[in-house]
């Protein structure tokens, strides 16, 4: 049976919050969710979709690996364990519709929107918001953006700054042990 698939039996048990390109989400009790990884793989905001059998378990793996690791280093996450290889239980919270990319190294979209070549290191790294949304492309984000759509307020966003800064020493440190 194909990965795909196996999301199926959940939906069986447990109602259907909501799907995503790579993920569904269920709801498990009064106060956690499951998040069931998906073998979709996607690219162009979803436009470009194909099915890797297995891409699901290997994600969700990772990821619990990597919010175990978060937690260790007294960074909150929202992960509670494991529902079954592919399926991860987390904390109900509420999402906020905005994307948050720290960048080590100049790559991807900021490249193509200013004049920085590709492989330069940031020094600090620069954090970026994004608005989640495919049909406008993600736009950038500014504090005025989020505070006038009612994102984030000033402040809000700057603790997820300082939050990101953590995620990023811890990943950073972690990746540099393993060469």
């Amino acid at each position: 049976m194909g990965g795909e698939n196996r999301g199926v039996d959940l939906g069986t048990r447990f109602v259907k919050v909501a799907e995503g390109k790579t993920k569904v989400v269920y709801d498990y009790d009064a106060d956690h969710y499951l998040l069931y990884f998906k073998d979709t793989i996607t690219a162009g905001d979803g436009a470009r979709r194909d099915v890797i059998e297995g891409k699901g378990v290997i994600n969700a793996q990772t990821s619990a690996f990597l919010f175990k690791l978060l937690e260790s280093s007294g960074i909150e996450t929202h992960y509670v364990g494991m529902y079954d290889e592919r399926t991860m239980i987390v904390r109900k919270l509420r999402m906020v519709p905005v994307e948050v990319v720290l960048r080590n190294i100049a790559t991807g979209s900021i490249v193509k929107r200013l004049p920085i070549r590709e492989g330069e290191r940031f020094d600090p790294p620069i954090i970026e918001f994004f608005l989640k949304d495919d049909a406008r492309h993600d736009p950038l984000l500014n504090y005025s953006h989020m505070e006038y759509l009612g994102l984030f307020t000033r402040r809000e966003a700057e603790q997820v700054e300082e939050v990101m800064r953590r995620v990023n020493d811890a990943l950073y440190n972690f990746l540099l042990s393993k060469g």
